[in-house]
């Protein structure tokens, strides 16, 4: 009876992991958007970014992204480019934490003046799989420029499509 209770427990088991790899494995494409950014610094004025992203898995858990944005927040408009990887942690058949790291640029109008920034983006959160192609996925998000600027804080909410 143990016996078949541990293999019984060893095939659900390989089963779950056989079910999270399919989200994420080698070969898969991501297509996604992240519908809100709010920003969290409590000293700047509130702001809204919207941005729409993909990426292609070159390895198990490891992703290609490459996103396209828009951000407005009082006398801003900002659209951006960016390019980075993310890396997916611990994958169950319900979700996973995942990370990403992006470079690119911010080019628009700040306070009436053209500005083109180059800047990076690291963001940390969990992605929840609500089925095999799609997942809802909640990110903090720290936005870094490369010359003259504030770091930012965001909180996004997005969703992924895996195929």
């Amino acid at each position: 009876m143990k016996k078949l209770l541990l293999v019984l427990l060893a095939v659900a088991s390989l089963s779950t992991v056989a079910v999270a790899q399919s989200n994420v494995s080698k070969g898969k494409f991501i297509v996604g958007a992240n519908v809100t950014e709010l920003n969290l610094d409590i000293l700047q004025d509130f702001s809204l970014s919207l941005d729409a992203g993909g990426g292609y898995f070159i390895a198990d858990n490891f992703a290609i992204l490459g996103q396209v944005g828009a951000g407005f927040a009082d006398d801003i408009t900002l659209f951006r480019l960016f390019v980075g990887a993310g890396y997916y942690i611990m994958p169950t058949a319900t979700g996973a934490f995942n990370i990403k790291a992006l470079v690119g640029f911010n080019t628009g109008k700040v306070y009436g003046y053209s500005d083109t920034a180059f800047a990076a983006m690291i963001g940390a959160g969990y992605s929840f799989f609500l089925n095999d192609y799609v997942s809802l996925d909640p990110m903090l998000n720290l936005g870094i420029p490369f010359e003259e600027g504030d770091v930012s804080l965001g909180l996004g909410i997005g969703f992924s499509i895996y195929f």
